[in-house]
């Protein structure tokens, strides 16, 4: 069994964190941010840190390596999944999505920072509160600094959309994006707003509720599309939110996998997902069953890097686990 590393001096009355990673050595900066928001114990092996949570304090967190996690048998995996709304539990990474994408289905877990370079102190606590509360992933304003520019709109038919989208776009256009820039967020936000008019309202049987083909106006009173944008000092962001609820994390997570492995290059929907999420820093997915759906696109320095994105879904509501969850029965090592 390996000994956990535990960080000196933690701060008083705060969290635990359990943090798994077999790489002791790198993502210091991650590693200092953590141990400024909490008393650390540090695990090699999935298994210790199972074993250990026998004694474990009140308000311990579960942060787990993807590289570290790719690699412990299905028999852990399966000890672990048994925690799901049990305990706080989140992964990081310095991968690309596409390297473990595969597991999300076997883990369970949908919530994942990256550690590689930059961290921030105010992200890393942010993370940290997400897993905790998803509500606190929740609302454009959360992603920005104390001074900023907000503006909110509500979107009922094509033409106010139309005329919302040109208001972001010159939004964007005064804070130094370029003509190739600007195509890319018109695309992301085109993308998102017509996934809320065409596939988030549902008819009294499921079925969508609109075409492209045949729209005229959201239902008045009953149906709202609300686009908010702004930007901070270092970061520029929108959002678009839906009073539906109805996406489900089966369907974001199968249009990613179809996406990742070129099965859903002809997809007629689920590829502007999967480019939204290519070309913004960061993109955000909220649920709140039956009642919002809410995409959050942010952009800065980073998105020119070829640092890592994170994979975020905050969800409130039933736990759908079991219907997109891989079979046991099928895991095999």
């Amino acid at each position: 069994m390996t000994k956990p590393h535990t960080s000196p001096s933690p701060p008083p009355d705060t969290r635990t964190i359990f943090y798994l990673d077999r790489n002791q050595d790198g993502n210091g900066d991650f590693r200092e941010a953590l141990a400024q928001l909490a008393d650390i114990s540090t695990f090699h092996d999935l298994g210790s840190l199972l074993n250990a949570l026998d004694d474990a304090p009140p308000r311990t967190f579960l942060l787990l390596d993807t590289t570290t996690l790719l690699d412990e048998p299905s028999a852990l995996i399966s000890r672990l999944v048994e925690l799901r709304r049990r305990l706080p539990m989140g992964l990081v990474t310095d991968q690309d999505l596409d390297q473990f994408i595969w597991c999300l289905r076997r883990w369970g877990i949908i919530q994942c920072a990256v550690k590689t370079p930059p961290v921030t102190l105010e992200e890393t606590e942010h993370f940290l509160q997400t897993l905790s509360d998803p509500a606190s992933g929740f609302s454009l304003m959360r992603y920005f600094s104390s001074t900023m520019e907000l503006y909110s709109l509500s979107v009922t038919d094509m033409a106010t959309k139309t005329a919302a989208v040109e208001r972001v776009i010159n939004h964007f256009a005064t804070h130094g994006f370029d003509v190739h820039e600007l195509y890319d967020v018109r695309l992301i936000l085109e993308e998102i707003t017509n996934n809320a008019f065409f596939h988030a309202f549902r008819t009294a049987s499921g079925e969508e509720k609109y075409s492209i083909r045949h729209f005229a106006s959201l239902d008045a009173g009953d149906e709202n599309v609300r686009i908010e944008y702004g930007n901070d000092g270092g970061r520029v962001g929108f959002s678009v939110t839906d009073n539906a609820g109805t996406l489900g994390i089966s369907t974001i997570i199968t249009k990613l996998e179809r996406q990742f492995n070129r099965e859903g290059i002809f997809d007629e929907s689920g590829r502007g997902l999967y480019l939204s999420r290519m070309l913004a820093t960061k993109l955000i997915i909220n649920i709140e069953q039956g009642k919002r759906t809410q995409l959050i696109a942010l952009f800065d320095e980073t998105r020119k890097s070829n640092r890592p994105k994170p994979f975020m879904i905050n969800y409130i509501g039933r736990d759908q686990f079991e219907d997109w969850r891989i079979d046991p029965e099928l895991d095999f090592d």
